[in-house]
């Protein structure tokens, strides 16, 4: 998709309602993510600035006691340059998941850019947390430069199921992450961290985290401790309307986001099918609800090629899976493709 000629809103994730609100003088909470297309987001921040409202977007780990204590030791220089980081998770997501709505699974609705993926939806928060620890300055994270996709489906969606990235940072940071729905298991996030002065695990949606520095100190800490901290983005946004101050997630900071978003579908334009003699269609328990069933598309081996994959850092299509081998996907100059 060209996502660089003009505005077009976005259903699932459109800003009318939010460019509504603000020239109505309203503050604004939004889900993530901020918009579609990346000149949609570029609109609402103007709109923002005209206005002198206020405007938050929902990425909550950011407010979690894990992320934040790791920020602060890559911005204070306890851990040093952050020179790479890698990101996986898995989250099966079944037939009735992608028939919940209008949008799921859809890349446009009708003229509208949707592009909802893990990327973009379940699984944005990981993604987000990887732009946000790369950059070493406080409440900013880090953008794409350089940047090559794999995207695939298992399901009957337009979208992808299934995404790798690769990419390079302004702040020099080499990133990696795989996302998938039509995996087996429930399959971390994990992510692993390597800095200038020492390593870092962090694992599953407690944020456990363990800091291995290089002069042998060990430090551990999650998100227990802080019991409500997926709300900690509301309270931000009162507090900053109330001290005439920005949230901490605020339209430029998801902007790198929805960046990365762009240059995923820039990169690789055309979703590989996989093949049906690679997946299993069974009944089995969902992730959400728990307790229920339904009804799934999985990949053979999903999970085993993903915790290879995340381990190498390398795409699938280098392990030459054999489902791979008519993926299309070239490494883009993202400020070229959208300046």
């Amino acid at each position: 998709p060209s996502f660089h000629h003009s505005i077009i809103p976005s259903f699932h994730h459109s800003i009318i309602p939010s460019l509504h609100a603000l020239e109505k003088g309203l503050h604004v909470y939004c889900e993530k993510p901020v918009g579609a297309a990346v000149q949609e987001v570029d609109k609402l921040i103007s709109i923002k600035k005209k206005t002198g409202k206020k405007i938050l977007i929902g990425f909550q780990h950011i407010y979690s006691n894990s992320i934040r204590q790791l920020k602060d030791r890559i911005c204070d220089g306890r851990l040093g340059k952050v020179e790479s980081i890698s990101i996986m998770c898995g989250w099966p997501r079944s037939k009735q998941y992608y028939e919940r709505n209008q949008w799921a699974g859809k890349l446009k609705l009708k003229n509208c850019w949707v592009l909802d993926s893990p990327a973009n939806n379940a699984h944005g928060h990981f993604l987000l947390n990887m732009l946000y620890l790369s950059s070493s300055e406080p409440g900013e994270a880090a953008i794409p430069l350089e940047l090559k996709a794999e995207l695939y489906r298992a399901n009957f969606i337009k979208s992808s199921d299934l995404v790798q990235l690769k990419f390079k940072t302004d702040y020099n940071t080499d990133c990696f992450i795989i996302l998938s729905h039509c995996n087996w298991k429930e399959l971390g996030p994990v992510m692993k961290i390597k800095c200038e002065k020492g390593t870092v695990t962090w694992k599953t949606e407690d944020g456990r985290t363990k800091i291995s520095y290089h002069n042998r100190r060990i430090e551990k800490f999650d998100n227990l401790i802080q019991k409500y901290w997926r709300y900690e983005g509301f309270k931000n946004l009162v507090d900053s309307i109330r001290n005439n101050r920005e949230p901490l997630s605020s339209p430029q900071l998801a902007r790198s986001h929805n960046l990365t978003i762009n240059a995923m579908h820039k990169s690789c334009p055309e979703i590989l099918q996989i093949d049906e003699n690679y997946i299993r269609e069974i009944e089995d328990y969902e992730m959400f609800p728990p307790g229920t069933t339904g009804n799934f598309r999985k990949v053979i081996d999903l999970d085993k090629i993903i915790k290879k994959a995340f381990a190498e850092a390398v795409f699938l299509s280098e392990m030459e899976v054999p489902w791979t081998k008519n993926i299309r996907s070239k490494l883009i100059n993202v400020q070229e493709h959208f300046r």
